[in-house]
């Protein structure tokens, strides 16, 4: 069903969301007070929803999230 979604869709936005569950599941089993994502590093990704879906997932389960665009801070060489 996603195959034809283009880049930057739904697709991206649903494996996005995957990846977060699974480092805050990891983080939840671990004890850990934070978990966050080096996903919004790249210029490729979208980091506004990278950021919003870290929202949901506090909202959703009650967890800290660390929010921040890497991007703004370092410079990335392509």
């Amino acid at each position: 069903e996603l195959c034809t979604e283009a880049e930057k869709g739904e697709r991206c936005r649903r494996c996005y969301r995957l990846r977060m569950e699974r480092a805050w599941q990891y983080a939840c089993r671990n004890n850990f007070d934070w978990f966050t994502t080096t996903l919004s590093i790249s210029p490729h990704k979208d980091s506004q929803k990278i950021n919003a879906i870290g929202l949901e997932l506090d909202k959703e389960f009650a967890e800290k999230v660390s929010q921040g665009n890497i991007l703004s801070r370092t410079k990335f060489l392509p």
